[in-house]
């Protein structure tokens, strides 16, 4: 799975609350190969800006953990606690 493919499988758990443009992703490889994705907040975008937003400021969303075995697990607490959202088909 490419690295676009996996910004955009963690993009589909968020993509109810967020348009594409309002978050930015970055991403680093684990000791265990496994993806670390964090998604935060976009507030250059336009929607943003419109919502009066603090352009200084870049709230995380979720952080997301892609394993080598294909399985997609979602952290709302800074990366303390994952729980299981998808599997790779």
């Amino acid at each position: 799975m490419s690295l676009s493919d996996m910004y955009n499988w963690a993009y589909s758990q968020v993509s109810r609350q967020y348009a594409r443009q309002d978050i930015s992703m970055t991403s680093y490889k684990a000791d265990n190969g496994a993806t670390i994705i964090q998604i935060v907040e976009n507030h250059n975008s336009p929607n943003m800006k419109a919502k009066g937003v603090d352009p200084n400021t870049a709230p995380t969303i979720a952080w997301f953990e892609v394993t080598t075995k294909g399985a997609l697990y979602r952290s709302d607490d800074g990366g303390a606690n994952f729980y299981l959202v998808a599997n790779h088909q």
